[in-house]
């Protein structure tokens, strides 16, 4: 394994970590075994402890990729809508599912946009808005909308990127990069998707 591989793993062992638990967690352990034992990243012998929900494993291989990638976050969910393109490769009931993450994408948890308001506007969401509707009407990979108004009364739609997105597809995308390089020139079987191609897409 390269330098520049082998740092990078390093640099985002515990988003490496985090990924193969939610993978696991959806009922692809093997798979996430597979990745790591070819990667040598050391996670091989921690992923058999990690099992399957049994209520998400019993949905559609589908449901549990968009599910998976829908909690990985934006660059994941990016991924998956890149995917529903391409029936020819998942199929066609896994893209069904993947389209739904053009919009169907799960938004911040509460508290988390008041307080991402904040940190931009340095003031409170009452101080800056006279009204906002806490349930989004609306979330996407990147952001999610919500309706409120002004102080004057004037009817707006904010628009609020979600919590710790941008560090988040900066970390993915990098990690991304060397897994593709890494992939494409290590298996022919996978080469033949052009891994470098989908993460050249993605940025």
């Amino acid at each position: 394994m390269s330098d520049d591989i082998a740092g990078v793993l390093f640099h985002h062992r515990d988003r490496i970590n985090e990924i193969a638990d939610v993978f696991a967690r959806y009922g692809f352990a093997r798979l996430a075994d597979h990745a790591a034992a070819a990667l040598d990243t050391g996670l091989r012998a921690t992923l058999v402890a990690r099992i399957a929900d049994p209520d998400l494993a019993a949905l559609t291989s589908g449901q549990r990729l968009r599910g998976a990638l829908s909690e990985l976050g934006t660059t994941w969910i990016k991924f998956g809508q890149m995917l529903s393109l391409h029936p020819d490769l998942v199929g066609n009931d896994v893209a069904a599912e993947l389209a739904q993450l053009q919009s169907n994408v799960p938004p911040d948890p509460p508290g988390s946009t008041e307080s991402t308001i904040k940190a931009e506007l340095g003031v409170d969401v009452g101080d800056a808005f006279g009204t906002f509707e806490a349930t989004p009407m609306a979330s996407a990979s990147v952001a999610q909308a919500h309706r409120a108004s002004l102080k004057d009364g004037t009817p707006v739609v904010v628009k609020v990127v979600h919590s710790g997105a941008q560090a988040k597809v900066l970390d993915d995308l990098e990690l991304m990069r060397v897994l593709a390089g890494f992939v494409e020139d290590r298996d022919e079987a996978l080469a033949a998707y052009s891994p470098t191609w989908w993460w050249t897409s993605l940025t």
